[in-house]
């Protein structure tokens, strides 16, 4: 059994029902679950596992979760139906919001001494 610093395919698959919460006719299939995870598991940088190894399996879950909202397409079986187009209408994925930047700074703090 993995530890902690270990994420598996399997415990995404998990993270994905409990955490995520997505209805079982919405899952993807398991090809897409796999894509996104690898994805995630080789962009989250390893050396987290030397702070904690639950913060780094959570990091890899946590942004293949995000290229799963990206990616998931609905079909025409996915129950509820639309349910990943809802998805990323309430979480504003596919909107902009234009306008200009009214200001930006850096602040650097005052020398001591």
């Amino acid at each position: 059994m993995p530890d902690d610093s270990t994420p598996t395919l399997e415990g995404f698959q998990t993270f994905v029902r409990d955490i995520m919460q997505v209805p079982g006719g919405a899952v993807p299939p398991d090809g897409v679950l796999g894509m996104v995870f690898r994805l995630a598991n080789d962009l989250v940088i390893r050396d987290l596992r030397l702070i904690d190894g639950s913060l780094y399996t959570d990091c890899v879950y946590n942004l293949a979760a995000s290229y799963l909202l990206k990616f998931a397409q609905d079909t025409a079986s996915s129950t509820p139906p639309g349910y990943w187009a809802k998805v990323r209408e309430q979480l504003g994925m596919n909107s902009t919001t234009p306008g200009l930047i009214q200001s930006s700074a850096t602040t650097v703090p005052p020398r001591a001494g």
